[in-house]
């Protein structure tokens, strides 16, 4: 066992440094996902099966790429906590445990910065939420 703890740190170091140059593509889009996971910024409001005023919070981190920003906000009954995701087709996705996964279109989509959304979204099962606001990253 004695060797191989020498192996074990190598291969922990490897993974924490990353070892891959800037000039890669995945390091340049973690890089630019990281950079942007602290300046979360915004508010939607939801009438309907979700309700009041959600504010975006920067624990876990915001995704704000080319293609979809994804956004933790906060709700304002306790335990409100969920992801609110647009796409760059305009299309909006909210995960909140508490109330289920609705689905809609109606976002205005900024590539890696954020959103802008005024659109009725839905669960599978019928259960209806309209949400407004913009939320940035």
């Amino acid at each position: 066992m004695a060797r191989s703890w020498p192996v074990a740190v190598t291969v922990l170091a490897l993974g924490v440094c990353g070892c891959g140059s800037a000039a890669e593509p995945d390091a340049q889009v973690f890089a630019g996902l990281v950079a942007h996971a602290h300046n979360v910024r915004g508010s939607v409001v939801f009438t309907g099966a979700v309700p009041g005023t959600w504010h975006a919070v920067s624990d876990p981190p915001a995704i704000c790429a080319p293609a979809q920003v994804r956004i933790t906000i906060t709700g304002p009954r306790n335990g409100d906590i969920g992801t609110l995701s647009a796409a760059s087709d305009g299309s909006v996705f909210l995960d909140v445990e508490r109330y289920g996964d609705f689905h809609g279109t109606g976002a205005a989509f900024h590539p890696g910065h954020g959103f802008e959304v005024d659109a009725d979204i839905a669960t599978v099962r019928g259960k209806a939420a309209h949400v407004t606001g913009s939320l940035g990253c």
